[in-house]
């Protein structure tokens, strides 16, 4: 069997980190320093808000 030596491997681009670590510290942030800086139900609606959001862009990501 000849084997064509045009044919090459594929090459895959490695996973990035970065947009992931983002996502997590804005996710605590959003999880805890929100919640400290704004008092009330008002700061807990932004940070579940804030965490949720973050939640599902990391697991789309």
């Amino acid at each position: 069997m000849d084997h064509d030596s045009s044919v090459s491997p594929v090459v895959r681009k490695p996973l990035r980190l970065w947009p992931g670590l983002v996502l997590l510290v804005l996710l605590l942030l959003f999880r805890f320093a929100v919640k400290a800086l704004i008092p009330g139900l008002q700061g807990f609606a932004w940070a579940v808000q804030g965490a949720l959001g973050c939640a599902v862009a990391i697991l789309l990501w």
